[in-house]
């Protein structure tokens, strides 16, 4: 193996297209090293492992910068299951809307958050309760900039748990 690494790292600088020369046929070498299996020899020799690092480095960077820069989580504002428990037994958890309390508590947080944010790009991930619908506008109300906003995603998979009767 070691004498086919030896061949293989030789015909490197031989075989491996000059990206200064200029030549119309650097994508042609290209190919042509590729097809040759002296990449492949390469590879498996380790002559390319410094290469192989770095690109790999470049990946885990490119994947880490897609990544927003904060994620803050709000809960909604007080709703009337918070301040009538009975009303479980006659309107849906997912009916319930936001008391004029809870209205104002997301107006509150709406302006907070307007100077958290500053002119970052904005994705909402809010659930299809109407109480937390209602404080998204509430937040709109506040101040909050709808217009840096990109996407608002309703996910059901964020709402609270139910537990049927037994709440």
């Amino acid at each position: 193996t070691n004498s086919l690494c030896g061949a293989a790292m030789a015909s490197q600088k031989e075989q491996w297209p000059n990206p200064s020369a200029g030549s119309s046929n650097e994508a042609l070498n290209l190919l042509t090293l590729l097809s040759s299996g002296v990449l492949k020899q390469q590879i498996q020799c380790g002559a390319l492992d410094d290469a192989i690092e770095a690109l790999e480095k470049r990946r885990k960077q490119l994947s880490w910068a897609r990544l927003p820069k904060r994620i803050i989580l709000l809960r909604h504002g007080e709703s009337e299951g918070n301040v009538d428990h009975s009303i479980y037994s006659v309107k849906g958890d997912s009916l319930l809307e936001l008391t004029p309390n809870g209205m104002q508590q997301a107006k509150q947080a709406g302006a907070r958050l307007r100077d958290l944010v500053g002119n970052d790009r904005i994705f909402v991930a809010v659930s299809p309760f109407e109480r937390t619908q209602q404080t998204l506008y509430g937040l709109y109300l506040g101040g909050f900039p709808r217009q840096q906003v990109g996407v608002v995603h309703h996910d059901p998979r964020i709402r609270e748990q139910e537990f049927g009767n037994f709440q």
